[in-house]
């Protein structure tokens, strides 16, 4: 999967098409810094170690938040997945995603980062309709790390399934969105032009906290020595989480990836829900700039997979 100019995306999830039509609808209709009116599931996501929010102390960088005014509140600490060192980053989270079958089309939920520049413009359709934002566009007002997009191609497991506008629209803003925003810094609205640090999304999933996440981490946490897989530790190593056990998922190695790689967002589908990557399986995933494999992998983009 190539991604927007300038940046891999560090976090990523899905919307099944059931709910898709009437989502994109709504976020076509929706006005800035208006009451939510979106139907998208709220996401449990992270911010990197470089996000303001973090440097304050008032998340750490391997928590995992869900949305609350005024800043996101930490459910699933990074003690309990294994992390908690000094350091350590939740790069990527995911549900079972067992219900979405083989062939189910679906739509990406995603975010990326603060050098990522887009590369399309917004959709005419959702201009006309009163919403102009989207990853391009939030790029230019200088807050696209906080925010979450959606695709407007419908995907299934074989690639891209229906549509015919490779693009993305903005589905929920980092901050002034009366109460459905990811309460991520800068405190701006999608209108805006700003100059700040932002905050970054970096994890991002449609789950619940009680839930066994599945998660990696980034490549110099310092607790990958620690995790299952210590032997050949790798920010490509994607691990499972009961909430009291955390196993090895799937190894650099099962994705067809060297130890140097580092996978920053991914969505995994168990379809038998085992926490055991298996044959039935498959992974979403993207790779961080510079990682080894993205000049292997056929179709990869320079700047992310």
């Amino acid at each position: 999967m190539t991604k927007s100019t300038g940046t891999s995306a560090p976090g990523m999830a899905i919307l099944r098409a059931s709910s898709v039509a009437v989502a994109m609808m709504v976020c076509a209709a929706r006005a800035w810094a208006a009451p939510p009116q979106t139907i998208l599931p709220e996401p449990l996501y992270s911010f990197d170690l470089a996000s303001p929010t973090v440097s304050q102390s008032i998340v750490e960088a391997d928590d995992v938040l869900a949305l609350d005014q005024p800043s996101p509140l930490p459910v699933i600490s990074g003690a309990i997945l294994g992390l908690g060192a000094a350091g350590d980053e939740l790069d990527g989270l995911s549900g079972t995603n067992f219900l979405n079958q083989a062939n189910s089309p679906f739509v990406l939920l995603f975010s990326v980062s603060r050098t990522t520049s887009g590369f399309a413009d917004p959709d005419p359709g959702l201009v006309a309709q009163g919403y102009p934002y989207n990853v391009k566009d939030q790029a230019t007002r200088g807050q696209q790390a906080g925010d979450e997009f959606m695709s407007t191609l419908l995907f299934t497991l074989g690639g891209p399934s229906q549509g015919d506008t490779e693009n993305n629209s903005q589905a929920r803003n980092n901050y002034d969105e009366g109460g459905s925003d990811l309460a991520a810094l800068p405190q701006t609205s999608s209108k805006d032009v700003v100059n700040q640090d932002q905050d970054n999304v970096d994890a991002l999933a449609d789950l619940t906290a009680a839930e066994g996440p599945y998660f990696s981490a980034a490549a110099a946490s310092p607790s990958l020595s620690t995790l299952p897989g210590s032997a050949s530790a790798s920010g490509a190593h994607i691990f499972h989480s009961t909430l009291t056990i955390t196993t090895l998922y799937a190894s650099h190695a099962d994705l067809g990836l060297v130890q140097s790689d580092d996978v920053d967002a991914f969505v995994v589908f168990d379809f038998n829900a085992n926490g055991v990557f298996d044959a039935t399986d498959r992974v979403l995933f993207s790779l961080t700039p510079g990682s080894p494999s993205l000049e292997t992998i056929a179709g990869a983009s320079a700047v992310g997979a």
